[in-house]
């Protein structure tokens, strides 16, 4: 309470203005890469009011790009920040300067850049394109001594804070309670008594476990009548819970911490050359549903532990079939259990998000694999090496 009483008295961040005159044109295609704008026909265009980036007057959900362009008013010389954020490609000029370049196809991803700027108005200009979904746009700036401040509608406006000192210290005073509440540890952290657990601990962990969330109303009437500890019943429970869909969060979550999917996207693969799908397509999160979705196929259908070694089906969607299994035989996006045609793309070891994530972005390596194979499925590390 002493941090947002502060913050109401003694507010310090003034946050800057918005884009005046703010114009926008619209431009239907596909890109792989941001075009030249000023030689294409626009489909569309007009005015931006609230001086704020938005990419809704697009009112296209997928293949289209766009320019904004208007003036920003710099209150005093110096050096001012920008963070453009982007799902694809953008580009940032200010004060005819480029700032920030973020070209391609990527997911959301964020870069900054810095220019040095007169005291006034400068000419502002933002580039975008959209190659297929989702889509997003987000940029801010901040100043010498000047709080950052959003100049896209998926931010708080600036004029809402702007106009009213108390509500511009309100907000921040609200803020700063938040931010003090999610770091708390009590809000963090599953707290437990020392000793053994009892029956609503041990609910808790239960769910917590398999759900990655709080027990249901099933759980916390067991709980109440001490049935938790029965052998019988806890079999019962696992079983309901494991049919659950909120199970998927236990499914994703082991999936990825036992056979290291966290590494994905760490070292990928060269944009260029053959492997230049796994970036057009955003191979990375298919990779890790087909994992989660073979281990899922095996807890459910409660087979034998070695089919994760070995197996006569895996699962697929069309788009790592084709680029990466080479088969036309699979339709749609979802992932679908299907036949082999290979017995050495069976289990997991040959799964394209472990070897992805075994490798180092350019080539295969053994030594790597090794001990991977070691640690996690054999359940044997290798020694550490001598002094």
């Amino acid at each position: 309470m002493k941090l947002v009483r502060g913050l109401m008295a003694d507010p310090k961040a003034k946050p800057l203005g918005a884009i005046k005159d703010l114009k926008y044109r619209v431009y239907h295609g596909k890109w792989t890469k941001l075009p030249k704008f000023d030689e294409l026909k626009p489909a569309a265009e007009g005015a931006l009011a609230g001086g704020l980036i938005d990419i809704r007057p697009a009112r296209k959900p997928d293949y289209y790009g766009m320019v904004f362009e208007g003036r920003l008013e710099a209150p005093v010389a110096g050096e001012y920040a920008f963070e453009l954020a982007s799902d694809d490609g953008s580009r940032l000029i200010v004060a005819n300067q480029k700032v920030i370049e973020h070209d391609g196809l990527h997911g959301a991803s964020t870069k900054r850049g810095k220019v040095r700027l007169a005291k006034g108005k400068h000419a502002i200009r933002l580039e975008y394109f959209a190659y297929g979904r989702p889509n997003s746009l987000r940029l801010a700036w901040s100043g010498p001594g000047i709080a950052s401040t959003p100049l896209s509608v998926t931010q708080t406006a600036p004029q809402q804070i702007v106009g009213n000192p108390d509500e511009a210290r309100a907000i921040r005073a609200l803020q700063a309670g938040y931010t003090a509440l999610l770091c708390s540890p009590r809000f963090l952290y599953l707290r437990e008594n020392a000793g053994d657990l009892d029956a609503y601990a041990l609910a808790s962990r239960l769910s917590y476990f398999l759900w990655s969330s709080m027990p249901d109303e099933t759980l916390f009437r067991l709980a109440a009548k001490n049935k938790l500890r029965e052998p019988a019943v806890m079999r019962a429970q696992v079983e309901r819970m494991l049919k659950d869909p909120k199970a998927e969060a236990f499914v994703q979550n082991f999936t990825t911490t036992w056979l290291r999917l966290d590494k994905l996207g760490k070292m990928p693969p060269e944009k260029g050359g053959p492997f230049r799908f796994y970036h057009d397509r955003r191979m990375e999160p298919m990779l890790s549903k087909q994992a989660a979705a073979f281990f899922a196929d095996v807890l459910v259908r409660n087979e034998r532990i070695t089919t994760f070694i070995h197996s006569d089906h895996t699962y697929l969607n069309a788009h790592i079939a084709r680029w990466m299994y080479n088969r036309d035989d699979v339709p749609g996006e979802g992932m679908i259990r299907v036949p082999t045609n290979d017995p050495r793309r069976g289990g997991i070891l040959t799964m394209p998000a472990v070897m992805t994530a075994t490798a180092n972005g350019v080539d295969t390596s053994p030594i790597v694999r090794g001990v991977w194979l070691l640690e996690n499925i054999l359940g044997s590390p290798p020694s550490p090496p001598p002094p």
